[in-house]
């Protein structure tokens, strides 16, 4: 695999997705709260850390640089978290990190922007609905 930083446009988009006062996410047994800087800069470092772990670097995270002007829709916001995660993930310990919660809780808010005032799925059946039999394959043999 391989790794490389992104950028703070990148960062910036993903924060942003996530109105302020809903900045919160559940992490070792507590709830956290972030302001989007603070969130936009735990995702750099840990991008930096997952970079350094896959090319064996020491190199310091500078200060996020956030823009406050970008802004994604959520099928890109999806896109670039699942971009986000490939580039943090080289660290042994990612899935278990306060970023790692921070970037699951803005894809939640995504998914639930896409799937706002959709029909949805039912658990009912629909109307006319009728059961296929199906018949198990090993009695269509006979054993000889």
């Amino acid at each position: 695999m391989s790794a490389y930083i992104v950028n703070d446009y990148h960062i910036s988009a993903l924060v942003n997705s996530v109105s302020a006062h809903e900045f919160h996410t559940w992490h070792n047994g507590a709830t956290q709260n972030f302001t989007q800087e603070s969130a936009g800069q735990i995702l750099k470092d840990e991008n930096y850390r997952s970079v350094n772990s896959r090319y064996q670097e020491d190199d310091k995270a500078p200060p996020f640089d956030h823009d406050l002007m970008v802004s994604k829709q959520p099928v890109e916001i999806l896109m670039g978290c699942r971009c986000f995660n490939y580039q943090a993930c080289e660290s042994d310990d990612w899935d278990q990190t306060l970023a790692h919660s921070i970037l699951e809780m803005i894809q939640s808010h995504a998914i639930r922007r896409v799937t706002e005032g959709a029909d949805g799925w039912s658990f009912e059946p629909p109307k006319g609905y009728v059961k296929a039999n199906v018949i198990p394959l090993s009695t269509m043999f006979k054993r000889r």
